[in-house]
């Protein structure tokens, strides 16, 4: 996360009130303690570059910031083949207490600066989720409204599809809804490529009619491959977006069942596709009529 304008103005002002310096060198230490937060450590050197603050104007402020307690510096190793060790900055582990005292007895405005200037500092320090996975619904058991609300959303997800579909799905039912959007698709879209993974054997006749159309008029941008999914149907589009449906098949009990929506695009193309992909590469093939 990039530092905020608005936060690193609010540690400015409190510099200006602890720190015995004039109002330049203060808004300065405020942006160089940010830059330390989004670099991790750094050489006088590299702040220079970072900032556009003249070297000696950062070196005064960093030796202003660690008189105050809220910057350490260290040598460390420079790049491999150089032996010279470089002085670098950070900040201390800390810092908020330190800065907490010295505003401790400020009126309320210089308080509430602070508690700004820290909220922004810990945003940058915050990663995001592994997974970026949101729920969309959960329990012991779907509802019906949370699986209509789930053929919706992936529906949408077929509408915004550019390069690719991939689906997974046990029964025809659930891609029944679906065909229209998919029909459309390819047809406005001759780049677009859709791929069908489906329980062959447990598909009615009518229902492999209209795959087969689909097939017979898109040969090059359609392919269906018997599979048998199970408890799981997924839709993966353009590699970066998917949506998993967890859900006991019928006669059957599981622990729980869910919908989850990710655009974690990494999670998507590095796992999920991987994963539809070795499965549609060995499926069953579906000879055609």
């Amino acid at each position: 996360m990039s530092m905020s304008r608005s936060g690193r103005n609010a540690l400015g002002r409190v510099f200006n009130e602890i720190l015995e310096d004039d109002e330049g060198v203060a808004r300065n230490s405020a942006l160089i303690f940010f830059k330390l937060f989004e670099m991790g450590s750094s050489s006088i050197k590299d702040m220079e570059k970072a900032t556009g603050i003249h070297h000696t104007t950062c070196s005064t402020c960093l030796k202003s910031l660690r008189e105050l307690g809220i910057v350490e510096s260290g040598r460390v190793a420079k790049k491999r083949g150089r032996q010279k060790r470089v002085l670098e900055y950070r900040a201390t582990d800390n810092w908020e207490n330190v800065l907490g005292d010295a505003v401790s007895k400020a009126g309320e405005d210089l308080q509430g600066d602070l508690a700004d200037a820290v909220a922004s500092l810990r945003g940058m320090k915050e990663m995001p989720p592994v997974f970026a996975f949101e729920t969309l619904a959960r329990g012991p058991r779907l509802t019906d409204h949370q699986l209509l609300a789930g053929r919706r959303k992936t529906i949408e997800l077929y509408r915004q599809a550019t390069k690719s579909i991939m689906i997974m799905s046990r029964e025809f039912g659930w891609v029944e809804e679906a065909l229209p959007t998919l029909h459309y698709t390819l047809r406005s879209n001759p780049n677009i490529n859709v791929r069908l993974l489906i329980s062959w054997k447990t598909t009615s006749k009518e229902a492999r009619n209209e795959l087969e159309k689909l097939r017979t008029d898109f040969p090059r941008n359609y392919d269906h491959k018997g599979y048998d999914a199970g408890i799981f149907r997924m839709s993966i589009v353009d590699r970066t977006k998917a949506i998993l449906i967890k859900r006991a098949l019928p006669g059957e009990t599981i622990l729980s069942e869910g919908i989850a929506y990710t655009e974690d695009g990494e999670f998507v193309s590095q796992l999920l596709v991987d994963y539809f992909e070795l499965k549609f590469e060995n499926a069953e093939v579906i000879p055609k009529r």
